[in-house]
């Protein structure tokens, strides 16, 4: 049984649409940066996190982080192969967003 979890983040900047831009290039550095792979995608940053890689018992899962192209909000959708494994993988994102002040991630 997979778990997966979709969180919508409020960007709480006037100009939501580069300010979401402004955080997926940063986030796809971030995660270039801790090695991890990024799979092709057409729209946002998409994180594969291999077996073992976020703990020793952590059996793999992946992200998607993408704008909105007409709210004001971006979107997180992840899957995990347990709620252990997708509490991990939240908690990894959730240390890589903490820099953005105008991104509202406490639904994280």
């Amino acid at each position: 049984k997979f778990s997966d979890k979709e969180v919508r983040f409020k960007i709480k900047d006037n100009n939501f649409a580069a300010y979401g831009e402004k955080v997926l290039e940063a986030f796809k550095k971030e995660a270039v940066s801790k090695n991890y792979t990024l799979p092709v995608v057409f729209e946002g940053v998409r994180i594969s996190f291999a077996k073992g890689s976020l703990s020793d018992a952590f059996k793999g899962g992946w992200i998607v982080l993408r704008a909105s192209l007409h709210d004001p909000v971006m979107v997180l959708n992840m899957e995990a192969e347990n709620d252990c494994d997708l509490k991990l993988i939240a908690g990894t994102v959730k240390d890589m967003l903490i820099p953005f002040k105008s991104l509202d991630i406490s639904a994280l």
